[in-house]
């Protein structure tokens, strides 16, 4: 009885924490993650690393359940989060990367969220030969700053060496990270 219980909630769990998974590697270039009326996630291509993109690319995806907004919200001011080492969470994956492709993925990002962007989507990647740099907005409607993505690049450099992948969880409100290709991201969403 355990077992056959054990398989049910088994079977569950993968809708629940389901991350989007590039099957193969993609082409150089910057990606939105779609959802479309069935569930299913695809990847959208917005453009090549150097774009400059518009402001407005649309619609925002909204479809993915949100959690509610936290009542206190922070800015990252001259590159430094707030204090609060319990609201932080940093994780290393422990792959190492081609240098130049881990630096040009994660500049791309810090470019993207140059001028306070929203996120069009909740998961976003920007590929680089095999390195995907990502960002994950769990609540909708967030932005990015290029100070808040350094900073947090920075923290994963930190504790998981260079040219090596990882993850930063902004506050629970966002996430930020770079993985080798194919690869899963935003697993919690």
């Amino acid at each position: 009885m355990l077992f056959k219980t054990i398989i049910a909630i088994s079977a569950l769990l993968p809708g629940v924490t389901q991350a989007f998974r590039f099957t193969a590697p993609i082409e150089d270039g910057i990606y939105a993650i779609r959802r479309d009326d069935s569930g299913q996630e695809y990847p959208v291509y917005l453009g090549p690393l150097n774009a400059t993109l518009p402001l407005d690319l649309g619609p925002v995806n909204n479809t993915l359940p949100r959690k509610p907004k936290p009542k206190r919200q922070f800015r990252v001011e001259n590159g430094s989060f707030p204090p609060g080492p319990a609201m932080t969470k940093i994780d290393c994956t422990g792959n190492g990367m081609v240098k130049e492709d881990w630096e040009a993925a994660m500049s791309a990002l810090e470019d993207y969220c140059k001028e306070g962007r929203r996120y069009y989507d909740a998961k976003m990647a920007f590929s680089k030969g095999d390195v995907l740099a990502y960002t994950c907005d769990y609540f909708g409607g967030e932005t990015c700053t290029e100070a808040e993505a350094r900073k947090a690049f920075e923290r994963i450099r930190g504790k998981c060496g260079a040219q090596t992948s990882g993850w930063f969880n902004y506050y629970g409100r966002k996430t930020y990270g770079v993985e080798n290709q194919p690869a899963s991201f935003c697993g919690n969403m």
